[in-house]
Order: structure tokens, then sequence, then C-alpha cells
């Protein structure tokens, strides 16, 4: 079809409102522990990309829409310092540009990542004119004299070469990106000295007190040296483009003994007052999570002054869980999956986290307004920890892994995860999978049922009703007197394992 003169004249000018509203709004920001996009809360429903593979355009031509459709709206994006200046003072964003388009056309939001100074604590993302002037460019030095690659953080012209280089991306960012699409940034990777508790070269030696020289005293020595050498990569790439933040941290593995297993000085939980003092340019301090307790430390990293973002963990099933708790149970401004670009080829990654992305996306705006008010509580649950209680506005919650009538004692081996949210004195929305609850006055006494539950979902913020259920849909377990004389009508919510969805119900008492 050929657009008349004034058809396309028409579109160009619609295009140039949007773009012209899209600047008009203040830059992405935290605000109350909520990220603000457009003026309004945005719930951050990612996936991080292999570390190089945005490097690759021809493979990120597929890449892009098929991370859309596995609705996420979020993609975190590497992009490494030699890539960008590959030679000192010249400066090449094609893989930034390509990345912030391919984020407009598939209508998703981009965090990049900073792989400066570090990755993983080594400097391999470093400039090759960086790594090979040693004498100019210092390194650190572990035990017996030994030179690692890895940039010293006592080094001003180490911190002034990357310091300059991601004030030129920001720069360029806030000129390109006029639709908005960067949200945040995330500033090196992982950071910390590997193979020794700290820095030893000579420069860290004349700074350093002996009266610190035990383990603990040299990881929060390094831990002062990295937030104030990021701090000031931070600052300058606000002083063109302000928007949030933050450093991720290598989680301390369990076979680790000391510092230095783990890269010492990183934001780890341990080191956060040390981080806050000298890093105040840093919104975030982030766990990137692979062991089995993510409840416990995504709450160490959960505080009135640090709201939790999970930039790296799992896809798959155990991913779903994970994001909604973090959002549920931890308010949480949003979760990501490591190497979402290869997960969405393997069916048994791709299918969970997507539709545990389609539930959340669906439930954002309640979810975000509910995070202000205390009215959202989520789950997550496996054969070891199968059963939890809650209260959740005017009820508690006694949440459980979906069972069997036939055989409601028999704890099933299955992960199962539900989130909930409370919209009235005796409404809720339960979405989830492989879990059942009931329900118990939390005050006033009497037996708590249901009144009414339907499945159904949501369509342009509106509660759509799909399905009325009852009977086998709510009864849990048929030895009735039992549960009468425990306080419980022997019916409530049932989502089957496997077949996540959202329910509406409508709960009553009697006597």
């Amino acid at each position: 079809m050929r657009l008349s003169l004034e058809a396309l004249r028409s579109l160009t000018f619609a295009a140039l409102v949007g773009v012209s509203a899209a600047q008009q709004l203040p830059p992405p920001h935290l605000e109350h522990n909520q990220l603000i996009v457009d003026g309004h809360p945005f719930l951050i429903l990612g996936g991080e990309l292999h570390n190089t593979v945005s490097s690759d355009l021809d493979r990120m031509k597929s890449v892009w829409p098929a991370l859309a459709k596995a609705h996420l709206n979020t993609v975190l994006v590497g992009v490494g310092w030699n890539w960008i200046e590959p030679r000192e003072g010249n400066f090449d964003f094609r893989t930034v540009d390509s990345a912030i388009e391919s984020a407009r056309e598939n209508h998703l939001r981009v965090i990049l990542l900073w792989f400066g100074s570090w990755k993983n604590g080594l400097s391999s993302f470093a400039p090759a004119w960086v790594k090979t002037d040693q004498k100019r460019f210092p390194r650190a030095q572990i035990l017996n004299g030994k030179t690692i690659e890895v940039l010293s953080t006592f080094s001003d012209v180490n911190c002034q070469a990357d310091a300059r280089a991601f004030a030129a991306l920001m720069r360029h960012v806030k000129e390109i990106d006029t639709t908005r699409r960067v949200i945040m940034v995330q500033v090196e990777n992982e950071v910390g000295v590997l193979g020794d508790t700290r820095d030893r070269s000579p420069e860290a030696n004349r700074v350093f007190s002996d009266a610190a020289a035990t383990p603990r005293g040299e990881e929060q020595f390094m831990a002062k040296h990295y937030a104030r050498y990021i701090d000031r990569v931070a600052e300058a790439g606000k002083k063109e483009y302000n928007v949030p933040m933050y450093v991720n941290a290598w989680i301390v593995q369990p076979e680790d003994k000391r510092p230095g297993d783990y890269p010492s000085g990183g934001p780890q939980a341990q080191n956060h007052e040390i981080w806050r003092t000298n890093a105040p340019h840093i919104d975030l301090l982030c766990p990137d999570i692979y062991l089995p307790d993510f409840p416990g430390i995504v709450g160490r990293y959960t505080n009135a002054t640090n709201p939790l973002f999970v930039p790296e963990s799992f896809a798959g099933q155990q991913g779903a869980a994970n994001a909604f708790f973090a959002i549920g149970a931890r308010n949480a401004i949003g979760y990501s999956p490591f190497g979402i670009d290869t997960s969405m080829d393997n069916d048994s990654q791709r299918r969970p986290i997507a539709a545990a992305y389609d539930l959340l996306g669906q439930l954002a705006p309640m979810i975000l307004e509910a995070q202000t008010k205390h009215t959202i509580a989520a789950v997550s649950l496996d054969k070891s920890f199968s059963q939890r209680r809650l209260r959740l506005g005017n009820y508690w919650l006694d949440v459980t892994l979906a069972r069997s009538f036939r055989a409601p004692n028999a704890v099933p081996d299955v992960a199962g995860f539900g989130l909930f949210l409370a919209t009235g004195p005796n409404e809720y929305y339960i979405a989830g999978d492989g879990i059942q609850l009931t329900f118990t006055p939390a005050e006033d006494g009497g037996i708590a049922s249901i009144a009414n539950q339907e499945a159904g979902h949501f369509e342009n913020a509106r509660w759509i009703a799909t399905r009325q259920l009852g009977g086998d849909d709510s009864v849990l377990r048929y030895d009735i007197a039992a549960q009468a004389q425990l306080g419980q009508s022997a019916t409530g919510i049932k989502i089957p394992a496997g077949q996540p969805q959202i329910q509406r119900v409508e709960v009553y008492r009697y006597q």
C-alpha cells in the first residue's frame, strides 16, 4: 500500500510528537524505592544477555524479537570498554546504537552493563592500549609480588581513563536515546581482588595500615578503594546523563574460605556500609544469585536505603519462583535471569520464565501500587520448605504445595510459588504455579471459605474472567469434620503444578 504525502506527513508529525513528549519527561530515576520510567513506576521483567553476544549484531537480529515474545520488558546489554574505545580517544558506539534502536523497535527497555576496568573481577574488557601499557596503567599485585590481570584501584590514571570513556558513553546515550530506552546502568561487574585478600602493589602498600592486616581488615580496605574508584566513574557518567546506576556482587560461595576466593572488596552484604559511605553516586547494591538460599540472600540486600534488584540469577522454574518471591515478598524493582539469549532456545528454561513474566506483566500496575501500600506477599516453596503462613489483609494465608485431595498429607517433590494481592477487605488476586492455600480470619473468629472464585487475565489493566471455579477446583480435602475442628472449611485456592494462572477470589466467613 502506498501512503499519500499527507499521510506520511501525519505519521512523521506523530513520531516527532512522541519523541518530544518522551524528552520532556524526567529521566528514569528512583523514587520511594521504586523505579520511575516515563513518569510512572516500572517493574523490570528482565533478562541479561551473555557477556559478548550484543557485539554480534547479526545474531541479535533474531534475539530481540524472541525476547519480546517471551514477555520480557527489559534487556540487560553488555558494553565493553574495548568495543567503544578501541583506540584511545576514538569512540565507536555502533553496538550501543544498535541495542537502543532494536529495543525501540521491539518495545523493550535496556539496562547497559559497563564492562570497564573490571568484569568478574578481571580487566578482560580493558582496551588493548590499556592492557599493553602496564607502566602507565598499573596492575594489582598479590602475595609473592605476582601481578594479576586486574587494574589497580590505586591508580588515578586507571580511574581517569575509565571515567572518560564512561562519560563519553553516557553523553552519547543522552544524545541518541530520544525515546528513553535506557533506564539504568550497571557500573563495572562483580569487582574485587581474586587470589588474595588485597592489592599488594607498591601504591596499595603505601596507603595500607598494618593495623588492618587481617583478612577482614584487608577486605574492608579494598571495599573502600573499589567504592571510591567506581564512584568517580559513576559521577563522571551522571554528569552527562543522570539515570540510576548500580553495582553487582559476586556472592560468597559455600566453598570460599576467605576474601580472594571470592572478589575481595566487592559490594557483598558485609561491605554494604563501606560502599554506601564511599560511593554516594551508586544507587543500588545488587546480588547475583546462583545459590539455593534465594530468600536469605535477597533479604540481606533489601532495606530502606537499598531497594532490591536481582540482575543475575536463574531462568526456568527456579527463576520463575525467584522473580515472584523477589517482587512479591521483598518489593523488588525487578528480576533478570542470566544468559537469556540462549535460555530462549531451551524450552525448559524459556517456558516457565515467559509464563511467569506474562502473569507479572499483567499484574504490574497492581503490584506496583501494592508495594507502596504493603498489600502484597509471596512465597517460594519446595519439598524441603513446603508450607508457609503469612498475614495479608484481614486473613492468614496458609500456603502449601498443591496436592491431591485424595492424599492431602503427601508432600509432592515439585516446586511451587505464588504472589498474593489484597485488593479489598475480602478480595484477593492470586497468581502462581503449583500451590494451594486456605484463609483463616486474623481477627473476630469464624471460619473462612470461598464466596466466589474465578480464573482469568488482565487486558489493558481490566480483569477478564474466563472461567468460574468451584467443586474440584477448590476442594482441598474431604476430612471435613477434622478440618472443622481446626477452624477450616477444607476448601481454598488450588493452582495445579504446570498450570500457572491468575485467580480472583472473594472470601466470606461463617460460624
